[in-house]
């Protein structure tokens, strides 16, 4: 288990402990999801191309998978833009599938990570820190527990900047935590966020406890 108010380990068997812990979790709340017409991945391609209805339709049947986790992500959206496209019931169905993707090619050990991964991965990232009214809309499907396992991984991708030097959006990492997914942390955890990263707490108002 890991708490985000504590540094990362500094050896590779404590950071492969703190991934593979964070991976049962979102294996643990995104269980059940399940698919129910969302849009799916070969959907996505078809309305990247501005097919009709006819057209979506034939691609979904080209899906086969019903688990998120039957997906590889390096074959079927190598580009990592696919969930801007998802409705809401598609978008819950295969976030997961993406952070699971980011802990295992980017929370690699002590040295460093594999740095093409890590940029291919953080593609998915906006997805994430976008506070429009229509990824919003994407995002209503997901539980508390849900939400709580993708708090949980932008606090780690915070960690591991720290520690590694990574370029991301701290700016926007830090916004969409404070306004979007802090509040599903439980009270412990968020807590030790808030001590670790002040300004998590100054960058938006937290309304509801959770414990």
């Amino acid at each position: 288990m890991w708490s985000p108010g504590e540094p990362l380990p500094n050896d590779q068997a404590g950071r492969s402990a703190v991934r593979d812990w964070l991976i049962q979790e979102i294996e643990r709340a995104f269980a059940e999801v399940r698919i129910d017409g969302g849009v799916t991945l070969s959907e996505v391609a078809a309305i990247e191309l501005g097919a009709g209805p006819e057209k979506r339709a034939l691609a979904r049947q080209r899906d086969r998978y019903r688990h998120w986790s039957e997906i590889l992500l390096d074959e079927r959206d190598p580009t990592r833009g696919a969930l801007h496209w998802m409705d809401a019931t598609g978008y819950a169905f295969h976030v997961p599938a993406y952070l699971v993707s980011w802990l295992r090619t980017s929370i690699v050990g002590l040295d460093g990570f594999d740095a093409d991964a890590h940029g291919l991965e953080s593609l998915f990232l906006p997805s994430l820190l976008d506070e429009s009214d229509g990824i919003r809309e994407k995002q209503i499907n997901l539980t508390t527990e849900q939400r709580r396992t993708i708090a949980l991984s932008l606090l780690l991708c915070l960690a591991c900047e720290e520690d590694e030097a990574w370029t991301t959006d701290r700016e926007g990492m830090v916004r969409a935590l404070s306004r979007n997914w802090l509040d599903a942390l439980r009270s412990t955890e968020r807590a030790s966020a808030t001590r670790r990263w002040p300004e998590l707490g100054a960058a938006g108002s937290v309304d509801r406890d959770r414990d």
